[in-house]
């Protein structure tokens, strides 16, 4: 059975990742580009984007977009991506955390893998796979409310190697930086951020795909195209200097925000300084994409940057940046390109051959899985290994987690837990790990263990799915149940391998 098993999971294996040649990431300097873009806030305002990105005559701007953890609706995103082909767009995605009080929470790597799963389902029209590795992490209320280089520098790397996993193609860009931000309490210098992060990964700057500069006409998003300092809209300039200084690359540079704010600067001043820094600043070779924040701003706080007035009507800016757009070639997702057609616009008359969209609706693996479990007689819910645990005099059958697909799965989709059943996550280093309850269907409590004993217990709700649960201090182990009567601080774990193959459900019985 065991043999079996696995030749069932390599199976399934090649169904899903295609078991194709993964071929590296495109050089988006070597074809014709369109570097004209936009920045939405709504990966549904894609087709109003490709209308300024494209102009009358372009084709393939760029139009940045984030996500957000709670975001991730794959109907939604498969629309999104859809109609980036159909409209001629290339995204860049920005990945983001959620909104905790003052400040975003800060990333992990479940947060990654969610990530890097999710955005490799999705039907992307061109071959490489923009995405932006979180926003101003020089900030603290950007980042987890405090600034650290270090553990940034750990996220990106780790993001590198998390979605090149699942595909070659996705082309990593680090967060752009806030160019304004002083070095205090609540920010650090763009330049004595990335310093630390060199320190902490001296191969970062070797292993980004690109370079993601935020090139805005500081101070008070008001200067002059003219200005040359390392906070105006020529501050890639000193960035890809910090980098040249440090290795022989020329990286792409990707400026996913920029703009001048119009609440203080004449509306036709701000479409005449766009125009002069787009042919006397911007032209430089090594920019592939500029995406201005922001096209639609409604009645919100950014509404100094909007192209597009509260009445939805076209500004100054957005006429003269429209006028600008060329016709872009880039390299496309293959398959996708077999359905441009005239022009490179989705024929709206399909054949009887399966679209490519059509291929990318999802296919439900769970019902798939749990169809497969239960013509073989499976559990469907095993993991690797299971062990008994006692702990305050309380003995638990619990499944051991020790991996990170395993971590991420956790009792998720479960729909119930006995009083002696539970989980135990299993780290190699110690941290301040943070869990959830996304997916969840009941209750739990959450056991931190630190070098074997109990330093905290949390009740954990589903009804809360969102809500990031994080120890007092750092633990090497978490235990989840739904009973922990007798478990009090201090306590000492004992772990009993289990060595036989017996039903262990049984033995629960």
């Amino acid at each position: 059975m065991k043999r079996f098993f696995v030749v069932l999971v390599t199976f399934f294996a090649l169904i899903a990742g295609g078991g194709g040649r993964v071929i590296a990431v495109e050089d988006p300097n070597l074809t014709a580009n369109n570097k004209i873009g936009i920045h939405v806030l709504d990966p549904n305002e894609v087709m109003e984007a490709a209308k300024l990105v494209n102009g009358d005559t372009g084709a393939w701007g760029y139009v940045t977009v984030p996500i957000q953890a709670t975001d991730r609706n794959r109907e939604k995103w498969i629309r999104f991506m859809r109609q980036a082909a159909e409209n001629r767009v290339i995204p860049i995605v920005r990945v983001a955390t959620v909104v905790s009080g003052l400040h975003w929470d800060e990333p992990n790597n479940y947060d990654l893998v969610d990530f890097a799963n999710f955005l490799n389902d999705l039907p992307w029209p061109t071959k490489n796979r923009y995405v932006v590795i979180f926003n101003e992490v020089n900030r603290a209320d950007e980042y987890g409310g405090y600034v650290s280089p270090e553990k940034y520098a750990d996220t990106l790397m780790n993001a590198m190697t998390i979605f090149k996993e699942r595909s070659a193609d996705f082309f990593i860009l680090p967060a752009g930086m806030d160019n304004a931000a002083a070095s205090n309490g609540e920010s650090l210098h763009w330049r004595s951020y990335w310093e630390r992060m060199v320190a902490r990964q001296p191969e970062i700057l070797e292993k980004i795909d690109g370079w993601t500069s935020h090139a805005y006409p500081n101070p008070g998003f008001r200067g002059r195209p003219t200005d040359r300092t390392d906070r105006s809209i020529a501050s890639f300039r000193f960035e890809l200097d910090f980098v040249s200084r440090r290795t022989d690359r020329d990286l792409p540079v990707f400026i996913t925000e920029t703009g001048w704010d119009m609440s203080v600067v004449d509306e036709r001043v701000a479409a005449s300084y766009l125009k002069t820094a787009h042919d006397q600043v911007w032209n430089d070779p090594r920019i592939v994409a500029i995406t201005p924040f922001l096209l639609r701003a409604g009645a919100g706080p950014f509404v100094g940057f909007s192209f597009l007035d509260m009445n939805g009507q076209p500004r100054e800016v957005y006429q003269v940046w429209r006028s600008l757009a060329v016709k872009g070639e880039p390299v496309l997702n293959q398959e996708v390109l077999e359905e441009i057609k005239q022009g490179g616009v989705v024929s709206e008359t399909k054949d009887s051959s399966e679209s490519i969209f059509e291929r990318f609706e999802l296919v439900d693996w769970e019902g798939v899985w749990l169809w497969l479990a239960r013509i073989l007689g499976l559990n469907r819910d095993r993991v690797a290994h299971e062990e008994m645990v006692e702990i305050g005099g309380r003995k638990y059958w619990v499944e051991v987690a020790d991996t990170n697909d395993e971590r991420i799965r956790g009792l998720s989709g479960r729909s119930r837990l006995k009083d002696n059943e539970g989980m135990l996550f299993v780290f190699e280093n110690k941290d301040r790990y943070a869990f959830w309850m996304k997916e969840m269907r009941f209750d739990i409590y959450i056991v931190w263990i630190s070098s074997g004993k109990v330093v905290g217990i949390d009740n954990a709700s589903y009804a809360t799915p969102y809500k990031r649960i994080w120890p007092n201090e750092e633990v090497d182990m978490v235990l989840e149940v739904v009973d922990v009567e007798g478990i009090k601080i201090g306590d000492e774990i004992k772990r009993f391998e289990v060595r036989d193959e017996v039903d262990l459900e049984a033995k629960i019985d």
